[in-house]
């Protein structure tokens, strides 16, 4: 619109170079050089879209170039090691190239326009996509490429630019035919307007352009950048919450809450006493924990404790296929039923009878925690009676004493555990924790008035978080 360089007396007016662009096609129509072509319409008043200064003037962009007259070629007739250009090798919206690469005598399988060193080449298919380029050496391209010469009077540069405007890009997709693959046709865009400023301002505009677009792009890129981690902050916030909590940082440690390893005895005691009355089976010892595995520091009156040694069975469901009754009233659970500890029962999820319930039910009571340890790892959620029975990737364990499911769950939620299930878990495309990893678990625990503690303030603060994302999103 001429609102970004000056106009100086010295340039000129861009009438004179509109009448030398019209003589210079004259004598070429006289020498049979170029093909007459039908005039187009005059301009009218109604159809300028925007004032520009006055020593420009407007031009239909068919009396200016020669869009829509490029020579065609046939792959046999075309030269070895020339460049060729496809749609998807020009970047949108900046006109620079992003791949380049030459004919080898296989790479085109169809007849290509020519262009030759210096050409606009405008991408006609898709115009939203604003694909335009300045050729650095004579090449083939694909025919939806249109190779537009605009001789000496009309500086490429600006040609270029005048592409990925607003202006033109929201003329061509106004009128762009064809739904899947919009193209503009060859009649409206010889026929769209082209402001056009002296030759010298066409420089100065293009000097201009080239100083601030990479300025543009490190903006673009900085406020993508931006919208990246603005989008990623709550989930990282939420997750430094979770490693918090397990840290003992997001609670206070009071004199009154004892000391978990008093807790840690006592469901020791807890266990013993139900083998003796062989309510419980007794497992193999778990290894003793070292200096080495301790991931990190924690309160003096927490304790470190593997998953085994706080739970009376842990176990995962059955490595088969029942057999499934549509009338069944009990459901056949895996890992993909768990989510937000809860046990979802979907539309498709298979049935059993009785029977079937009687062969395959597991222990299962209000201290029952549930964790997917195949293919999605670590998908959480509590039992609350459903009639369900287990598939191989719930993996099932039953909490001992003064142990809060919903602090485990806290747990299970962290980086900490899913960096131990992604460490641990065997299987290339479907992954798997086996039970001994999830027995050989490590367990930051705090007493139980502090795992409640920390439960309390983490139902306050990670619904906050969730919102935040919402808002973000």
């Amino acid at each position: 619109q001429g609102k970004l360089s000056e106009q100086l007396p010295t340039d000129g007016d861009a009438r004179a170079l509109l009448r030398d662009i019209q003589a210079e096609k004259l004598r070429l129509i006289a020498e049979k050089k170029i093909k007459a072509a039908p005039p187009l319409p005059p301009i009218t008043a109604d159809e300028i879209p925007f004032d520009i200064p006055e020593n420009w003037c407007w031009a239909r962009l068919g009396d200016i170039c020669n869009y829509g007259e490029a020579e065609s070629i046939s792959p046999q007739n075309m030269t070895l090691g020339k460049f060729l250009l496809d749609l998807e090798d020009i970047e949108k919206n900046s006109g620079k190239l992003i791949n380049k690469k030459f004919f080898d005598g296989n790479n085109a399988k169809s007849s290509k326009s020519i262009f030759y060193k210096g050409n606009v080449l405008y991408g006609k298919l898709r115009p939203y996509l604003n694909k335009a380029f300045i050729a650095d050496e004579d090449g083939y391209c694909t025919s939806e490429i249109l190779p537009l010469d605009f001789g000496k009077y009309i500086f490429n540069g600006y040609a270029k630019f005048f592409f990925i405007t607003p202006f033109f890009s929201n003329y061509a997709t106004n009128l762009s035919c064809g739904t899947k693959m919009p193209r503009l046709r060859t009649e409206d865009g010889k026929k769209v307007l082209f402001p056009l400023p002296p030759l010298a301002e066409q420089k100065r505009i293009v000097a201009k352009l080239e100083k601030i677009m990479p300025l543009l792009e490190r903006l673009d890129a900085a406020e993508k950048k931006r919208a990246a981690l603005e989008k990623a902050f709550p989930d990282q916030l939420r997750k430094s919450i979770l490693q918090q909590a397990i840290q003992g940082k997001l609670s206070k440690q009071l004199p009154t809450d004892g000391d978990a390893r008093a807790l840690l005895r006592d469901i020791q005691a807890e266990k013993l006493r139900l083998i003796a009355e062989k309510k419980i089976k007794a497992a193999p010892p778990l290894p003793p924990i070292t200096a080495d595995e301790i991931p990190f520091d924690i309160p003096e009156n927490w304790c470190w404790a593997r998953l085994g040694d706080v739970v009376s069975i842990l176990g995962d469901g059955i490595h088969g296929t029942p057999n499934y009754d549509l009338k069944g009233e009990f459901y056949f659970i895996n890992g993909n039923n768990l989510k937000n500890g809860k046990i979802i029962i979907k539309a498709d999820t298979k049935r059993v009878n009785q029977i079937e319930y009687n062969k395959y039910k597991k222990t299962l009571t209000d201290k029952t925690v549930l964790i997917s340890i195949n293919g999605t790892l670590g998908n959480i959620a509590f039992y609350n009676k459903e009639k369900i029975i287990l598939g191989k990737s719930a993996c099932y364990f039953n909490l001992m004493g003064k142990i809060s499911k919903h602090f485990i769950k806290i747990l299970l939620s962290t980086k900490f555990f899913l960096s131990y299930a992604n460490e641990k878990a065997t299987g290339s495309t479907i992954q798997n924790i086996s039970l001994k990893a999830m027995k050989n678990l490590l367990i930051p625990l705090p007493p139980l008035a502090e795992q409640k503690r920390i439960v309390a303030k983490l139902e306050k603060v990670l619904p906050l978080c969730d919102r935040l994302a919402e808002k973000l999103k």
